[in-house]
């Protein structure tokens, strides 16, 4: 197991996993608080994450979290002392819903306790390499791009509409050609039909005619109506590429419900992935 990490520090990751459930789940949030003091019907009471929500048949509840950043598993006692804390400020009109969020994991007489009482047990740490065995850790992926070439273009136009649009012409994704009120892309009206499917076609002449007149556009303007277009069109293989997907590196946190051993795997960038219910 690795070095737990600071109390307040896990505390505080509690809270923003409990605001990124919030996002996701079907229920008005009224709020989440950490580090929050509870009056119950015998003392006060100091919880470590509070979420009160309203559900969609309009029902409050309350679900009260312990963080704990132990080394040592969780005994029967301390879910004792926490479900004791939940009877406590227990509100027929608000019920409430205890969890233990624990980087250790819980001893027997402990998930009884939780099995017994209703409190939800769960294990939150970085996963160990026995916990990654067995789970797809990383893709890899190499590719070899086919790339299209479209050079040295001419324009034969029938009336320019914009003296200044081969100004333009360093760009080719500012042109567009608008046939029958149709608008493509320049490239799509040169390659089309031009470029290799099961093999590369090398580069050649290509020769667009349009009757009646296209209207040439650059970016979105009408600069002139053209008689043809023409251009050398191929393409070629580029180099390869090499990406990987993810990685053990990733995998910054493993959820577990200690009582039906259902999984959450939680990625340094806040996204998840779930195994069983």
């Amino acid at each position: 197991m690795n070095t737990p990490p600071d109390s307040v520090d896990y505390e505080h990751f509690v809270e923003s996993l409990v605001r990124q459930l919030a996002e996701r789940t079907p229920v008005r949030t009224e709020r989440i608080r950490w580090d929050q003091h509870i009056e119950g019907r015998a003392t006060t009471n100091q919880i470590d994450v509070l979420w009160d929500f309203t559900d969609q048949d309009g029902q409050p509840h309350r679900v009260v979290f312990e963080a704990r950043s132990y080394k040592s598993d969780i005994k029967q006692g301390q879910l004792h002392a926490f479900r004791s804390v939940v009877d406590d400020i227990q509100d027929p009109s608000r019920p409430v819903t205890g969890v233990m969020v624990t980087t250790a994991r819980y001893q027997a007489g402990a998930k009884k306790v939780a099995s017994s009482y209703g409190v939800v047990v769960l294990e939150l740490h970085s996963p160990s390499d026995g916990e990654l065995a067995g789970q797809l850790q990383k893709i890899v992926v190499n590719a070899s791009p086919v790339l299209a070439v479209v050079k040295d273009v001419k324009f034969e136009p029938v009336k320019l509409l914009d003296d200044n649009f081969a100004d333009g012409l360093s760009m080719l994704g500012a042109f567009e050609v608008s046939v029958n009120g149709r608008v493509e892309p320049l490239s799509n009206v040169l390659c089309e039909g031009e470029l290799g499917t099961n093999e590369l076609k090398p580069v050649h002449s290509v020769r667009r005619e349009f009757d009646p007149p296209a209207v040439l556009l650059m970016n979105g303007n009408e600069v002139a109506l053209l008689k043809a277009l023409g251009a050398d069109v191929g393409d070629f293989l580029a180099p390869s590429v090499s990406a990987t997907v993810a990685g053990p590196e990733a995998v910054a946190w493993l959820l577990i419900n200690s009582l039906t051993d259902a999984r959450a795997w939680i990625a340094s960038d806040g996204g998840f992935w779930t195994i069983g219910a």
